[in-house]
């Protein structure tokens, strides 16, 4: 009777252990992912306030969702990235390299060096960052933010391009995702605005 008793109980144990096993891969295939990383040595207390502040705001900005970021080893831009004629590195350059990494989820890139695309007519502008949209890599820079505390918000704007969101159509400058327009306001920035919303939680594409 002890025998078939300790039979039981074990038989109990792994079927509880087997089903949290199922629970905990149902979970993490729920979790989106976003890899930030680092270029020539961007400081590291910088890198983990940037890692703290993005997670707390896509957490309330898209709270349907479960995000986990999280910080890659610090990495050299290839040479082949550098614009030496302005002493900048190609956003799509740095972006297309990205695409190569291994790890699943997001790749946004992070550097204080300045970084450049072709934009507002011009075949080599300055930017804050840039991303394919929809995509799964993005580039930011803080050469360019003045106050480098909001630098988060930059890297959350990148984000929503790469999850398919365009810029806010209603161009509500309190909105996460409103175009900069030559003339980036930061600060006003505090939410996506209820058109954004409903078109991001649309996505079917966003995973």
């Amino acid at each position: 009777m002890k025998k078939l008793q300790i039979i039981l109980m074990l038989s109990c144990f792994a079927a509880m252990l087997f089903v949290g096993c199922m629970e905990d891969g149902a979970d993490d295939k729920n979790v989106l992912t976003v890899w930030l990383q680092p270029y020539n040595g961007f400081p590291e207390s910088q890198l983990l306030k940037l890692q703290s502040d993005m997670q707390n705001c896509l957490d309330s900005l898209v709270p349907e969702r479960t995000f986990k970021v999280e910080v890659l080893e610090d990495r050299k831009i290839p040479a082949s990235c550098y614009y030496k004629p302005k002493n900048r590195y190609r956003a799509d350059s740095i972006i297309h390299y990205q695409q190569t990494f291994e790890e699943p989820g997001y790749i946004l890139g992070i550097t204080n060096k300045d970084i450049s695309s072709t934009v507002h007519g011009k075949a080599d502008w300055g930017i804050l960052g840039l991303s394919f949209c929809p995509g799964h890599s993005a580039v930011v820079s803080t050469y360019r933010v003045g106050n480098k505390v909001l630098f988060y918000k930059v890297a959350v704007h990148e984000l929503l391009h790469c999850f398919g969101l365009p810029h806010c159509s209603q161009k509500d400058r309190s909105c996460y995702i409103c175009d900069a327009d030559k003339h980036p306001q930061l600060e006003k920035q505090t939410r996506l605005c209820d058109a954004c919303r409903k078109k991001l939680q649309g996505k079917k594409s966003f995973k």
